[in-house]
């Protein structure tokens, strides 16, 4: 029973957005932009720092920690 509410609850917010959405676009958009601007310019940083593992892939790492048993 609690998925098919948590379900119900998430189509629900889905429609919500929708509904909020579609007829406010114009005025979502740039609320969004000049809200969150700042923050939006971060997020490839964050993503890129996200990805990388930092450099310690095998080829940087010492040979002597490789053949550790």
């Amino acid at each position: 029973m609690m998925p098919a509410v948590g379900i119900c609850f998430s189509l629900v917010g889905l429609l919500i957005l929708i509904v909020i959405y579609v007829p406010y676009r114009r005025a979502v958009i740039p609320f969004v932009r000049a809200f969150f601007g700042p923050y939006l310019s971060y997020f490839p940083i964050i993503c890129a720092l996200e990805a990388s593992d930092g450099g310690h892939d095998e080829a940087s790492l010492p040979p002597s920690f490789l053949m550790r048993d």
